[in-house]
């Protein structure tokens, strides 16, 4: 439910939202409307630059120190790179496919978002890095400054890790990608 409702949101943002962030502006027209009209080579352009920018944000979280971890540098970049990773990816799910060149450029995307998704749900650096934010936050009292919803946040995105098993041993957690991958063959 929370994820629809962020991709409603995202969908309806306004067009400064997508001539600032350089990947929402790859899937706008310029004003701030969503394109659905691009190409194979638009598709797959736009794809490795999500997932490029979502591995350099990735390690830009990571490289922040325990001690130096704030809301703005550890729980900001990981919600913007959410925000951009989901949207893009919805853009790309709900339809191209006017042609077959179209169609397996689509689903290319969307099995790359997929992987990224499974892989980022098991990601022990970005676990590591909130939970890390979160004991920062309490002993440096920014905790107590944050207002309920980021407290909410912080503790969903955490309790969310937790339950995708970022928790479970690395033979269960190959065990886990392996029958993934099987049901993906289905």
């Amino acid at each position: 439910m929370a994820l629809l409702l962020l991709q409603i949101v995202l969908v309806s943002a306004t067009s400064e939202l997508f001539t600032a962030n350089k990947i929402l502006n790859g899937i706008s027209d310029g004003a701030g409307n969503i394109r659905w009209n691009h190409t194979t080579d638009e598709m797959k352009k736009i794809t490795d630059e999500t997932l490029a920018y979502c591995e350099e944000t990735i390690s830009k979280i990571e490289e922040v120190p325990d001690s130096e971890r704030t809301f703005d540098n550890t729980i900001v970049p990981f919600a913007e790179l959410e925000a951009n990773a989901v949207t893009v990816a919805s853009v790309f799910r709900i339809g191209h496919g006017s042609t077959e060149e179209l169609l397996a450029a689509q689903k290319d995307s969307l099995l790359r978002f997929e992987d990224f998704e499974r892989n980022f749900s098991l990601d022990v650096r970005v676990f590591k890095a909130i939970s890390e934010f979160k004991k920062t936050a309490k002993k440096n009292e920014e905790w107590s400054k944050l207002t309920k919803e980021d407290h909410i946040f912080v503790n969903k995105v955490l309790i969310g890790y937790m339950r995708a098993g970022v928790y479970l041993s690395e033979d269960v957690t190959e065990k886990l990608k392996q029958l993934d991958e099987e049901t993906k063959a289905l």
